[in-house]
């Protein structure tokens, strides 16, 4: 006679065992994917998994650490429990905590010792060490990939995990921990945000002069896509992928080493340009890049309307002036669209000292004191911020503004020339005429596009 209640049981069990779920269910309903499937079922003793955003490599990572830490794995011999292992995270501090919420998504149910505690803000502790003790006696341990490396040393361990890219000198420590035992290193990352070359010399030669490989490792890249992303929606994959600029798209989509692109860094297009001024339009704003030479000083006003930004017109300087006769050229701009510097709300500007036109001053003060003559008063209409000008600032700025333009959400008057040639053109140069419009239309249009594209699906990093 057939026993439902323990079908039942049996059924329930494994529903809520996340690490079988991933072993055993289809592609798409909790199990792993093709890409993930092939990275587990290698026997190779050092694995590399490069791949782009979202696909799944922590995930992958999780289920060996757990594998190897039970004893049991579901296409390689391994040692059985109880075994010392490391997890190197990027950034202890951070990267634990995020680490532990990937390994607690796929926990056996009874794997892990009651000594053993966890909290979405510190990960998984004992003793309020970033360890995680399982009922088998096996211990996991978090190490970092960037700080301390001498809490690297000393150890012989069974198997080592590596979440992203640590630096040079902390990867070569970590591998001498499993040296003596020949034990297997699994290794998981998007190679952007550090310099990965050195990496790639060591684990896949240098195309560049020829030189092999310094160590044999079996390399797993998987391209960003819906065939290898079967738990995604496949539109928030595509849309994810539109939203990359062109110096990151090769990194972030296909895996690859470097990100280097011919293409402009915006995806402006004729579907980005009007000529009709825009209805109901909400807020104003006045964004400047300030320099010296002619050509160099840049301001545009642009207009939002709660969902779109409108550039609505832009002011280059023709020649050498002063931040007090450059205020009045923005002024007549300004009132040109039937509205009165009184009405804009938010100005950035670059941090530029004066220099010798105001001796302890910014051009940000001494164009507020100008507008402050332009409405005979003596305080400005109007403050002018610095912008954040930060690492990665002009990147996070170019992702920002392409993305908006593929969504229809960043708009551009057809009179404003010198702004649509650089969006066009523009392929990340530090310098030139091209950046000057760039960041100065940057500056603002992030005052209102980064808080409304926070939930797009454009904006995954």
């Amino acid at each position: 006679m057939i026993d439902l209640t323990r079908i039942k049981a049996m059924a329930s069990s494994f529903k809520n065992n996340g690490l079988a779920t991933y072993e055993l269910e289809l592609p798409g309903l909790g199990g792993m994917s093709p890409g993930q499937k092939l990275f587990h079922a290698s026997s190779h003793q050092r694995r590399l998994m490069i791949a782009g955003n979202q696909i799944g490599k922590t995930r992958a990572l999780c289920a060996e650490v757990w594998w190897h830490a039970l004893g049991r794995h579901p296409y390689r011999e391994v040692t059985e429990g109880p075994t010392l292992g490391w997890i190197m995270t990027a950034d202890l501090k951070g990267g634990w905590a995020n680490f532990s919420r990937k390994l607690k998504e796929i926990e056996p149910p009874g794997a892990v010792h009651q000594r053993c505690f966890y909290d979405d803000a510190r990960g998984y502790t004992r003793g309020g060490s970033k360890i995680v003790e399982l009922t088998n006696g096996s211990l996991i341990i978090g190490k970092s990939g960037s700080q301390e490396q001498m809490a690297l040393t000393g150890a012989t361990i069974d198997w080592l995990a590596i979440d992203e890219l640590p630096k040079q000198g902390h990867f070569g420590e970590a591998r001498s921990r499993v040296a003596v035992n020949s034990a297997p290193i699994f290794m998981g990352f998007t190679p952007i945000g550090r310099p990965a070359l050195w990496l790639r010399d060591w684990v896949d030669g240098n195309p560049d002069d020829g030189t092999v490989a310094k160590e044999d490792w079996d390399l797993h890249r998987i391209k960003l896509s819906p065939e290898n992303c079967p738990h995604r929606d496949p539109d928030s994959i595509r849309q994810q992928i539109a939203g990359y600029g062109p110096w990151e798209y090769a990194q972030r989509v296909d895996g690859a080493w470097e990100g280097i692109s011919t293409d402009a860094w915006i995806e402006f297009s004729e579907d980005n340009v009007f000529d009709d001024p825009p209805e109901n339009i909400e807020k104003l704003g006045l964004g400047w890049d300030h320099g010296e030479r002619p050509g160099a000083s840049v301001c545009y006003l642009v207009g939002w309307d709660g969902y779109r930004l409108w550039v609505l017109d832009e002011y280059v300087s023709q020649e050498r002036t002063t931040p007090r006769g450059e205020a009045k050229y923005v002024k007549d701009m300004v009132e040109s669209w039937g509205v009165s510097l009184h009405q804009i709300d938010e100005a950035r500007g670059d941090s530029n000292s004066a220099g010798r036109l105001g001796l302890g001053f910014s051009v940000n003060e001494l164009l507020e004191r100008g507008f402050a003559d332009c409405v005979g008063s003596s305080r400005p209409p109007f403050n002018i911020q610095v912008p954040w000008k930060g690492s990665g600032s002009v990147k996070a700025r170019a992702r920002m503004l392409s993305s908006a333009c593929i969504e229809g959400r960043f708009m551009v008057h057809s009179r404003c020339k010198r702004l649509i040639s650089a969006l066009r053109h523009w392929r990340g140069e530090s310098n030139g005429d091209l950046k000057h419009h760039f960041d100065a239309v940057g500056y603002i249009a992030e005052c209102y596009l980064t808080e409304s594209l926070d939930s797009s699906p454009y904006m995954i990093i």
